[in-house]
């Protein structure tokens, strides 16, 4: 699993919105088939908690394998029991 790790290439989201919608055009021109892994944030904007509307994070963008979801679902398995406080999910790219 480890192995799997290191091929994916991780793309943390910038906390500027301007560069963020950057990222998410290019990835969803480019890699149509691909899946984010994202987590649930648990803090909002000035530290509130963001429990009404939630906010996920992308935090791994998985592609190239001939099923992104079921390779996203193995990570975020790992994930969930390395963070068992955080919440994740695959959300394909549109």
């Amino acid at each position: 699993m480890n192995k799997l790790l290191l091929i994916l290439i991780c793309l943390f989201v910038y906390s500027c919105e301007e560069r963020s919608e950057k990222l998410e055009k290019v990835v969803s021109e480019n890699f149509k088939n691909s899946v984010w892994l994202e987590k649930k944030s648990r803090v909002g904007e000035f530290g509130v908690s963001v429990e009404p509307e939630e906010e996920w994070i992308k935090t791994i963008l998985i592609f190239g394998y001939y099923d992104n979801q079921i390779n996203c679902n193995s990570i975020k398995s790992n994930f969930e029991e390395e963070y068992p406080q955080d919440t994740f999910r695959c959300n394909p790219v549109k």
